[in-house]
């Protein structure tokens, strides 16, 4: 049995709000993007009667 972390919310340590409201604040989104470890794919800007949201796609290696 692997014991590689595989789930974005085990590779980035996503707590369980983050994980319910599929949210993070901007403080968390910045410690994301600041790690080396990181790779952002895509970044695209949406909004709606709610608000802006900003989706960003990243990936780092399974084995942090």
């Amino acid at each position: 049995m692997s014991t590689e972390l595989s789930r974005p919310q085990d590779v980035f340590g996503f707590t369980q709000r983050e994980i319910l409201w599929d949210r993070i604040s901007q403080g968390r989104l910045e410690a994301i993007l600041r790690d080396e470890q990181t790779t952002v794919h895509q970044v695209h800007l949406d909004s709606n009667s709610f608000g802006e949201f900003l989706f960003v796609t990243t990936s780092v290696p399974p084995h942090r």
